[in-house]
């Protein structure tokens, strides 16, 4: 996670498995100097959760890296759609938890 200053959660609590590891990255991201941000994703509005993302990552000048450890790779789509912007940029991070499907850099 080095190189990024600061992560986003996309993981749902909703999820009862998903609560140790929003604390569990919570705490991680605090013993390394690390901004940590939670936006629980809602699967009944994907567009509208996608649409307030997107505006907090454009008021952000620094480099966030974006996780969600499900496999639904469908919010990176409303994610890109959201942004309809070419400044957005995908990249695999060097280094991945198991089972991470949407790992991605904004290039600003």
């Amino acid at each position: 996670m080095r190189g990024f200053d600061e992560v986003i959660s996309l993981l749902g609590e909703d999820n009862p498995e998903n609560k140790g590891w929003i604390e569990a990255e919570r705490e991680l991201c605090q013993l390394l100097g690390i901004r940590y941000t939670h936006f629980d994703w809602s699967a009944e509005s994907p567009s509208q959760s996608a649409r307030l993302i997107v505006n907090y990552l454009r008021s952000q000048t620094h480099k966030i890296y974006i996780h969600d450890f499900s496999s639904d790779s469908q919010k990176l789509e409303y994610l890109l759609e959201a942004l309809d912007d070419r400044r957005c940029r995908t990249q695999k991070p060097e280094t991945s938890w198991p089972g991470t499907a949407l790992d991605f850099k904004l290039g600003w």
